[in-house]
């Protein structure tokens, strides 16, 4: 089971998100240093849960990145076979 501590589960929305220097939006810290890791470290967890989102502040505004967000990371999906690896990785209890 997951227990992802970046949700709220009241309201069915994130606590917080984290930003890059690039004006990146990530729905946690686990997924930005996901990216971070793979860029620069090869450390590889194999995710691509939000690869194909726009998550640019630059390019896209802030409610279609969290709708976007909302599709592929919640409570349903957590307990699905269709679970990220890397909430697998960080977030299984």
């Amino acid at each position: 089971m997951i227990k992802c501590d970046f949700y709220d589960y009241d309201y069915k929305q994130w606590r917080q998100y984290e930003i890059d220097l690039k004006m990146n939006i990530f729905p946690c810290c686990f997924f930005y240093l996901h990216k971070y890791e793979n860029e620069n470290l090869k450390k590889n967890i194999e995710d691509t849960t939000i690869d194909n989102i726009n998550n640019s502040l630059k390019t896209n505004k802030l409610e279609n990145i969290l709708k976007e967000f909302k599709k592929v990371l919640n409570e349903d999906v957590w307990n699905s076979n269709k679970c990220p690896a890397l909430c697998k990785e960080t977030c299984e209890r």
